[in-house]
């Protein structure tokens, strides 16, 4: 299960629409539509998202995540039940 924090990073992401080879850096998908006492908080939900592999890198050196191709049968049921 997924906390609420996670399932609206995920939203957020598939409404940007990083799926494939489209990316984007952590920090600027922490900058944009997080108040800035949350930012911590939130990379460290990103790390967790990563752990469960529903997020993964496009390049870890520049630290750019996408959504899980794989898994995006899961993550769309996650993101429209909110479970």
């Amino acid at each position: 299960m997924l906390n609420d924090i996670e399932i609206r990073i995920l939203k957020r992401m598939n409404r940007i629409g990083l799926w494939g080879s489209h990316h984007m850096q952590i920090d600027n998908l922490v900058n944009t539509g997080y108040p800035s006492h949350m930012k911590g908080y939130v990379k460290e939900t990103i790390s967790l998202l990563i752990r469960k592999g529903y997020v993964v890198y496009y390049n870890r050196t520049k630290n750019a995540v996408q959504l899980n191709l794989d898994l995006q049968k899961e993550i769309m049921r996650l993101i429209e039940n909110g479970d």
